[in-house]
């Protein structure tokens, strides 16, 4: 058996061992994610990806960015982050949940996160940063479209496109903005969930 046998052998050994590796830990962040509690709705109707929701009152953390998306997406994450892992009056751990949501304005964008019921009503501490502001929500009725991969911005303006074509089709008034609906982390490479969002009068 030759040296050059014996390196591809090794190569290709550490080649599958890499993809053993990154396939066991996409596996399990999928199966971690699934596991972690989901803002609650009721489905109201369905057509293909497209899904008219109700939605009952939930608590949010959130913060606000000058900018686009691009611009609040680390920043505000490790600021909610830091919330749920013990920035917070009571240095209490908060169960993280799904999904990430984040609203542009005209002028800036806001990221929340949805607080866990259980804790919501147990009563949730004050955040240490003031940047954060807690809101209660008001039961809406909203329309989703659901799709994969990562949010891209030529992606979610197709997206929304299609979501308010089929709303004015159907003749349903909505209400802007759109709000971008994160079920997954960055480093999810597989079964990826998006959404989009937008409030209805139903």
């Amino acid at each position: 058996m030759t040296l050059k046998t014996n390196t591809m052998k090794i190569i290709l050994m550490i080649a599958l061992g890499l993809f053993l590796l990154f396939a066991g830990s996409q596996a399990w962040t999928y199966f971690s994610t699934e596991n972690t509690e989901q803002q609650a709705y009721n489905v109201i109707e369905q057509e293909g990806n497209i899904e008219i929701r109700l939605y009952p009152s939930a608590t949010l953390a959130s913060v606000s960015k000058k900018g686009k998306m691009g611009d609040i997406s680390s920043d505000g994450f490790r600021t909610l982050a830091g919330y749920i892992f013990g920035g917070n009056e009571d240095q209490k751990s908060i169960p993280m949940t799904a999904p990430v949501r984040m609203v542009e304005n005209s002028d800036s964008t806001v990221m929340s996160f949805v607080m866990p019921s259980k804790e919501a009503k147990e009563g949730l501490p004050q955040p240490n940063s003031t940047r954060i502001t807690m809101e209660q929500t008001e039961t809406v009725y909203a329309a989703t479209l659901r799709f994969g991969g990562f949010m891209r911005s030529a992606d979610l303006k197709s997206k929304k496109a299609e979501l308010l074509s089929w709303l004015d089709k159907k003749g349903i008034n909505y209400h802007l903005p759109i709000e971008y609906l994160s079920y997954n982390p960055p480093y999810q490479t597989v079964g990826r969930r998006n959404e989009i969002y937008v409030r209805i009068d139903y």
